[in-house]
């Protein structure tokens, strides 16, 4: 089923099944998932397993000292047409060599994604990546960005020609940047481009 509000309970789900206990039904699960099959779950509401809304995720951590790690995994989060990803924590991935969250090649116009009060702890490449080719709004709220982000920003955004992106950034803190990273990183200035980041540094790189 999908969407939350039609998650099934784990007793439905073994009736269907002929499973007998929520341990086999939790390695079924497991096995699915690991074959790429994309299965929520939720504690509200009585709990249940469902498939996401076409066109929309939300990723939510349980409160401010219980964090979601994305470790060994980078998000391509542009097969959304809306995405919230709040209360998490994005963790160091040494072998990757893009953003840990990236966002681009979508061919859904008016994407909104927001990403807040989310940790990205010195990732040593962007945090948060976009490049987006259709319109799109992008709301960064509340989030802290610690460390080296590596030769380009916390969030980079590589801006296309006549492409209408927004970028909000709002209430987020950046700490221990080191001078060879920055806080916000812009790849080309193109027609359509809107930054809106009061008191937050961004470094502009030239157009081709």
């Amino acid at each position: 089923m999908q969407g939350e509000r039609n998650a099934v309970p784990s007793r439905e789900l073994r009736k269907w099944t002929g499973l007998k206990t929520n341990r086999e039904l939790q390695i079924v699960i497991a096995k699915e998932r690991a074959e790429g099959k994309l299965i929520l779950s939720t504690c509200r509401n009585g709990g249940g397993y469902f498939a996401p809304s076409d066109g929309a995720l939300t990723i939510t951590g349980n409160g401010a000292n219980t964090k979601i790690k994305f470790s060994n995994l980078q998000v391509r989060a542009s097969q959304f047409k809306e995405l919230t990803i709040s209360n998490c924590t994005i963790e160091r991935m040494p072998d990757k060599k893009w953003g840990y969250l990236v966002f681009g090649s979508s061919n859904t116009p008016g994407g909104i994604y927001t990403i807040s009060n989310c940790i990205f702890n010195g990732v040593g490449s962007q945090g948060i990546y976009i490049n987006q080719n259709v319109e799109a709004t992008f709301n960064i709220e509340d989030c802290t960005f610690n460390g080296d982000f590596g030769g380009e920003g916390a969030i980079t955004v590589q801006n296309n020609d006549g492409v209408n992106v927004t970028v909000n950034v709002t209430g987020c803190a950046f700490n221990n940047i080191p001078e060879t990273s920055h806080e916000i990183y812009v790849l080309y200035a193109y027609d359509g481009w809107t930054l809106n980041a009061e008191g937050v540094t961004a470094y502009w790189k030239a157009n081709q």
